[in-house]
């Protein structure tokens, strides 16, 4: 049975995924108002940043899911399209269309496979990175992956 607030969280939900999407959508007329060009910029390249490490590791937490419970599956897993990302404000909706998070989802589940290195992997994702930032007329450079530079720098 549905409790009140189970509807009106899938309600705030909704409402929260179509924000992220029209500001996805509509990059282009938000990122060229005067005064907020580079603060708009910098958002966005954090969110996608988010939203791709996110996926990534995804990818590569799927092929471990199906490794240790040996799972058959009939169809090939599907990478969301909407994220909830950490900001410095807090979390955040966070949209990105279904054929570049399918595309950086499977990068993640090839890395884990051990079918790609880590370095073609980080400008693998990379380069989708690019395309995403081009789309957008995005200013500021994704960056995705960092972590697995940071993590091999640990002792």
């Amino acid at each position: 049975m549905k409790r009140a607030g189970d509807t009106m969280m899938n309600f705030r939900e909704a409402r929260e995924r179509k924000k992220a999407k029209e500001f996805f959508d509509s990059f282009h007329k938000v990122s060229n108002k005067k005064g907020a060009k580079d603060k708009v910029h910098l958002l966005m390249a954090g969110r996608l940043r988010g939203f791709f490490d996110l996926t990534f590791i995804q990818g590569a937490k799927q092929i471990e899911t199906s490794e240790s419970e040996d799972i058959t599956e009939t169809a090939a897993p599907v990478a969301p399209t909407f994220r909830q990302v950490s900001t410095l404000s807090g979390r955040v909706w966070v949209y990105l269309d279904q054929e570049t998070a399918q595309e950086v989802f499977e990068l993640g589940r090839k890395y884990q496979l051990t079918l790609i290195s880590k370095d073609i992997a980080v400008e693998a994702v990379a380069l989708v990175a690019q395309k995403v930032e081009e789309r957008l007329g995005l200013q500021v450079s994704i960056n995705p992956l960092d972590f697995l530079d940071d993590a091999e720098q640990q002792p």
